[in-house]
């Protein structure tokens, strides 16, 4: 038994695989898994659906802070598509967005699943054939023979590192989380610092003159892209700007203090943009550790372990023209297909 986000009593549970991320490739391989009549335990440790995808509220007002729209590709265009007749999505000239915020994308590939959300996995322990996800306690808080992992390569390495502190007694399959390891540990992400700022109805105005909500490109200094939220379907006016500084700029300065950050950026944007101090109402800063794949992991799982990666680094090699949130959604597709397989010849939970 262990202690849920609200302090209660959390108890343990039995199922057939255990989702680690209910971002858009753990919340659609969740899915087709609970379709397929396997029982999942599915966890997060955010407050809601989003992962980057995630729509945040600052007092009265909502940021798309994370990916400010999507490309379609493919058989993900299909998606979107599905997504758009069910009122939880939306074209944006040739992009896509979320409504009425980005997270509703995420919220659609659940579907009817209900991750445990504000539940931090901080061990993945491999004994006796099964899983074990151990919360920051060391307490089970689910026991599956299956896995998926749909979290930046660097989070899965740390939980497969800190399940090795309790003991496996399997030296093959000791061997085999090493070689998955270091897999893992070819993959890589760009970090960007965004700032979200409210400003006055007057900016917001000068801004909104030839927006379309999707984000500017190169703009000058620190800052590599803008959105105005308010600019995009289905958002309510409150004068939302999204700004997400450069790489580089942001490699720069991962470990400034984030109120440091904002004052930086807001600065940039006042010299960049037709806003002047006076019209800022309010800046906060967040800092995704893991926003660009700029390096993919080929590896895409384990039958042996019964393990399934899934995740936008997951499953391609650089320069192969990879959109992130179409490869998270076709890695979550891939995932579930892999553990399918694991349960042919066995009858459902």
């Amino acid at each position: 038994m262990s202690a849920n986000a609200n302090g209660g009593p959390e108890a343990s549970v039995d199922a057939d695989v255990i989702v680690v991320g209910a971002g858009l490739a753990g919340a659609t391989a969740a899915r087709l898994l609970v379709a397929a009549g396997h029982a999942v335990a599915v966890f997060d440790k955010g407050r809601g659906p989003g992962g980057r995808l995630s729509t945040r509220r600052v007092d009265d007002a909502a940021f798309d802070h994370g990916a400010i729209a999507l490309q379609a590709q493919g058989d993900f265009s299909e998606w979107l598509a599905e997504a758009e007749q069910a009122g939880a999505a939306a074209r944006m000239g040739t992009a896509w967005v979320g409504v009425p915020g980005m997270n509703a994308l995420v919220q659609h590939a659940l579907g009817p699943v209900r991750p445990r959300w504000g539940i931090t996995v901080a061990a993945l322990q491999r004994a006796g054939g099964r899983w074990i996800a151990r919360d920051r306690e060391g307490q089970p808080l689910a026991v599956a023979t299956g896995l998926v992992l749909a979290i930046p390569p660097p989070q899965a390495i740390a939980l497969i590192e800190a399940g090795r502190s309790h003991g496996s007694g399997d030296a093959t399959a000791a061997v085999a989380l090493g070689a998955l390891c270091a897999a893992l540990g070819d993959a890589q992400h760009d970090p960007v610092w965004a700032a979200l700022l409210r400003v006055s109805a007057a900016a917001a105005a000068r801004l909104r003159i030839g927006a379309s909500g999707a984000g500017g490109g190169v703009v000058d200094g620190p800052l590599q892209r803008v959105s105005l939220d308010d600019a995009k379907p289905g958002r309510a006016d409150a004068g939302q700007v999204v700004l997400h500084a450069r790489s580089d700029w942001s490699i720069a300065h991962l470990d400034d203090d984030a109120e440091a950050v904002a004052d930086r950026l807001v600065a940039a944007s006042i010299d960049a943009l037709p806003i002047n101090a006076s019209e800022v109402v309010s800046a906060v800063a967040h800092r995704w550790r893991y926003a660009l794949p700029v390096r993919g992991c080929r590896l895409t799982g384990d039958d042996a372990l019964r393990i399934a990666l899934a995740g936008d680094a997951i499953g391609w090699e650089a320069g192969a023209g990879v959109h992130a949130a179409a490869q998270a959604w076709r890695s979550g597709l891939e995932a579930a297909a892999r553990v399918r397989t694991w349960y042919a010849d066995q009858p459902k939970s």
